[in-house]
């Protein structure tokens, strides 16, 4: 999922980049200033977004990283008492 967001990311910013070229040959200074700035800004917030789900991710693999730890310690438990003698 988190791929995919990023791939996304990086295709709209080529488009973007693209859609500049071609503009470019047809205005003037100041109109390809404010449509630069325009693209710089939602490449930006793009990239902002993309850190808060790189961010976010990393916490969920953490969280998960500790889950299998605790679940590796219960198997290892469970295996333990399985090897004891039944008590009388």
């Amino acid at each position: 999922m988190h791929r995919s967001y990023v791939d996304k990311i990086l295709v709209q910013s080529l488009s973007l980049y693209k859609k500049l070229h071609k503009m470019r040959l047809n205005m003037n200074l100041e109109e390809f200033e404010s449509q630069t700035r325009e693209t710089i800004e939602q490449t930006l917030n793009q990239l902002h977004t993309a850190s808060v789900l790189v961010g976010q991710l990393e916490i969920q693999i953490a969280e998960t990283g500790k889950s299998l730890q605790v679940l590796g310690q219960l198997i290892e438990t469970f295996i333990e008492q399985q090897k004891q003698p039944p008590s009388r």
